[in-house]
């Protein structure tokens, strides 16, 4: 509802040093603060010490062993840029037509255990559950056993900027199975309810994860509706071809295309999730929010600019820009995964009109991995950020996580992403 949190982080530090080890929200006007640190703060910051940046470390340097991010360069930037130019005008991304697959399934909320196949990765994932169960108590009962899913699809706004395989965009709704939701149509949905938006973290492919970590438990528990998209370039949208099985960005114009494409595609969900049914949308005003983690909290950020929409917003662990997590000097750990040696000593391609609104002290022919990491910086914060893009329409309906302690996404860049708001 009209919730917003707030940080005391000095807006005069760029690097946001001061962004405080206690939670901050602020709920109906009132700062609330957390009292000290109890036994599960001490508990949580004892397992972040001896475990937590070990795993971050792990993980990271696990999702570089198939293939490095940027290892194809520059790439093409020059057309995705120029659209780029064009995204913080007042024309918004067209209503998307809908394409239904397969009829409306009737599922259990909680997955059989009988299905679950012991893998290291799922046992992470069991591990990490139980863990945030200890963490944040028990959960809120459920109210709905069980759930209806479709999927469906619409052409992506910019598919003439995607490669063949990621022109049409993946998704699936999830509801909770109530006597107003039972009988669907064939042919489209009928939901009065309130709708979450869940776009993904970077290497999450497909429907899985945020059905059962987000979508199903707001289903269940609280009889909340979901849409899980999935990003041009992953799973179901890889590219035509494309041999490597890796969630690495291969150039930098994918990351801004992804980018962008992801941003235009969430305000066409948007669009139709708000318009009147007599314009073929769902009239579900004041009834939507978008969220994700990490990359996926940076595009719902972004989505709730571009839109210019009554929509409420939830970032979690998010940048205000994708360039914070590849900064060569103070950015995530997910930087040293990067193949600088493909660009440096290459001039990219740019649109004159980008090319001089750059900083003088930029090298467009990087020599080292700083000046190379300088320069991405500097293209993906003017191109698929909140930089670039109007400001959000409503930033009292935000809920912005901050994490001090991650090494993914530094704490300063989700400061960022606060401050914004």
């Amino acid at each position: 509802d009209m919730v917003s949190s707030t940080s005391t982080a000095s807006s005069t530090n760029p690097n946001y040093a001061d962004v405080p080890k206690t939670s901050h929200l602020q709920v109906g006007g009132h700062l609330q603060k957390s009292q000290g640190m109890g036994i599960l703060d001490l508990a949580s910051s004892f397992l972040w010490q001896f475990g937590g940046k070990g795993l971050d470390t792990i993980v990271s340097s696990a999702s570089g062993l198939r293939a490095k991010h940027l290892s194809s360069g520059w790439g093409d930037l020059v057309p995705i840029l120029e659209y780029a130019d064009t995204m913080n005008l007042e024309t918004l991304p067209p209503m998307p037509a809908i394409k239904w697959h397969g009829e409306w399934t009737e599922v259990d909320g909680a997955p059989s255990t009988s299905k679950i196949v012991l893998s290291p990765f799922k046992l992470v994932l069991g591990a990490i559950g139980l863990l945030r169960s200890f963490i944040s108590g028990p959960e809120a009962p459920i109210k709905y056993p069980k759930l209806l899913i479709r999927e469906g699809s619409f052409a992506s706004p910019v598919a003439n900027l995607l490669p063949e395989g990621s022109k049409d965009v993946r998704f699936r709704v999830i509801l909770p199975l109530t006597e107003e939701s039972r009988n669907q149509p064939v042919d489209g949905i009928d939901w009065n309810g309130k709708m979450a938006v869940h776009f993904a973290a970077t290497g999450d492919e497909g429907f899985s994860i945020r059905q059962a970590w987000y979508a199903a438990p707001l289903a269940m528990q609280h009889g909340i509706g979901s849409i899980i998209p999935i990003q041009a370039f992953y799973g179901k949208r890889r590219p035509v071809g494309q041999k490597i099985v890796s969630s690495a960005y291969a150039s930098v114009s994918q990351i801004v295309t992804m980018g962008c494409a992801t941003i235009e595609e969430g305000s066409s969900i948007v669009r139709w999730l708000l318009a009147s049914k007599a314009e073929g949308g769902l009239a579900l005003t004041n009834k939507v929010c978008v969220t994700g983690v990490s990359l996926g909290g940076s595009m719902s950020a972004c989505v709730s600019a571009r839109s210019q929409a009554d929509v409420a917003v939830a970032p979690v662990m998010a940048t205000w820009s994708p360039s914070a997590v590849f900064k060569r000097n103070g950015g995530g750990v997910m930087s040293k995964n990067v193949d600088w040696t493909a660009l440096v000593g290459t001039t990219p391609t740019l649109p004159p009109a980008f090319q001089q609104g750059l900083p003088a002290s930029v090298a467009l022919t990087p020599s080292t991995d700083e000046e190379a990491s300088d320069l991405v910086e500097n293209i993906l914060l003017n191109s698929c950020s909140l930089n670039n893009l109007n400001k959000p329409k409503r930033p009292d309906c935000a809920v912005c996580v901050v994490a001090t302690d991650d090494l993914f996404i530094p704490a300063y860049a989700s400061a960022n992403t606060l401050e914004r708001f």
